[in-house]
């Protein structure tokens, strides 16, 4: 047996029978080798992550393979002898840095998650020396804080520090209303806007903050416009189509409606042009554009947001419309019931095709190179507002989540649609 003494032995067998029993003498030698905890070790075709403590093995000459992200793999030769004990240190030489992590309050829980696997974790006050260089997603928690993520570089020799103060609350949650609505939980964070390689009016793509808020699971469907409103415009019709034919004043109308008959605080004032929507109030408004793109796009869940990808897909979950979207070239030109497609990281379904949705904004095609960083409201004052996420009557260009469409905002078409929002 491989690892034991050999024992050779003449013997004579002789009636009526012959016993003998062997006991072999484990000679397996005891091999340990010590490497970083994301390290890969390989010998024999065999695989082993974060190296080997008190290892048994027969006596061989062995080739031991490290690996780890971002380094060249180290080979090593050892002869393990009979019943020997051997430590290997091997440890590929990589470039690392330090990242220091401070919060409030104290009890705070920390991750850190790299782009090539590692994954660091404490609890409070904490300083990660030899972090390997690259990109990480830091998740800090506490109880009765909302959640903290920021994606970060790590560079070689440098100590990276983070001065985190969670916020008192809770992360929000997804619920449904008594009649029915279902409202998704979108967690703020900061994300790129907009597009490189989009049209002038998706450029240029710039860094924006969003705050929690709340946003329709689907379009809203001629079911939900008929109980509050008592009527439908629809072309295409059916309970759980989604409503069309509206214009920006039939949305608002509709949100404030809604808000009252559930006990909350309308969020818009006034009339005609000088509608003004209430942030603070908690009741139903249109998503600014900000807030649609960052939901579209898959909120903190986004492809970018996960370091598995460095940008976000094109349409709202995929990068293939056909497994998302209704538009031109699938629809056969009409209206599909809410929630017949895939939906996006949120599990939010239809922000790509069906019908475009009304955004709470005013359209300005410039806005991009002056909008402030944090919660863009968009401009004061404009001739068109922003309608997002294309429809079944267009192509797949006009689906994709930078895309950026507008109109009147008394227009109405057979393509035109919302989903609802909320402030938490």
């Amino acid at each position: 047996k491989e690892g034991y003494e050999t024992i050779n032995e003449e013997i004579t067998i002789a009636e009526p029978e012959t016993k003998k029993s062997y006991v072999l003498k484990d000679i397996r030698a005891t091999l340990t080798v010590k490497t970083y905890p994301n390290a890969t070790v390989k010998f024999n075709g065999q695989s082993f992550k974060g190296g080997l403590t008190d290892y048994k093995i027969a006596p061989q000459i062995l080739e031991i393979t490290v690996s780890v992200p971002k380094a060249e793999p180290i080979k090593r030769v050892i002869t393990l002898k009979p019943e020997a004990k051997e430590t290997m240190e091997i440890f590929p030489d990589m470039q690392t840095g330090t990242v220091q992590i401070m919060t409030v309050p104290i009890n705070t829980k920390i991750e850190l998650i790299g782009d090539g696997g590692e994954y660091f974790a404490a609890t409070g006050r904490k300083t990660f020396y030899n972090v390997p260089v690259g990109t990480y997603k830091l998740t800090a928690k506490a109880k009765g804080y909302k959640t903290y993520n920021e994606i970060f570089k790590v560079t070689s020799d440098k100590t990276t520090i983070k001065q985190i103060v969670l916020q008192e609350g809770s992360d929000i949650e997804n619920y449904t209303t008594k009649t029915g609505t279902e409202m998704i939980a979108v967690q703020g964070d900061t994300f790129q806007m907009g597009s490189k390689n989009g049209k002038k009016r998706e450029k240029p793509m710039h860094s924006v903050t969003v705050s929690d808020f709340y946003i329709g699971k689907y379009e809203v469907t001629q079911k939900e416009w008929k109980e509050i409103m008592e009527n439908n415009p629809s072309y295409f019709t059916g309970d759980n189509l989604p409503v069309e034919n509206v214009s920006w004043y039939d949305a608002v109308e509709f949100c404030n409606k809604k808000s009252i008959k559930e006990g909350l605080t309308p969020c818009y004032t006034g009339s005609g042009k000088n509608i003004k929507c209430d942030f603070s109030a908690n009741g139903y408004r249109l998503p600014t554009e900000a807030e649609w793109e960052y939901a579209a796009r898959g909120g903190n869940k986004r492809q970018s947001a996960t370091l598995s990808k460095t940008e976000d897909n094109k349409y709202s979950g995929s990068n293939n419309i056909d497994k998302v979207a209704w538009c031109s070239s699938n629809s056969g030109y009409k209206t599909h019931p809410v929630g017949t497609k895939q939906p996006n990281e949120l599990g939010i379904y239809d922000m790509s095709g069906n019908v475009w949705e009304w955004c709470n904004d005013w359209y300005d095609k410039n806005y991009y190179s002056n909008s402030p960083k944090n919660k863009p409201l968009g401009p004061k004052k404009g001739k068109y507002c922003v309608l997002r996420g294309g429809s079944w009557n267009n192509n797949a260009s006009y689906c994709r989540v930078s895309f950026r469409g507008r109109d009147f905002k008394g227009v109405s078409f057979n393509y035109y649609g919302f989903r609802l929002a909320r402030t938490p």
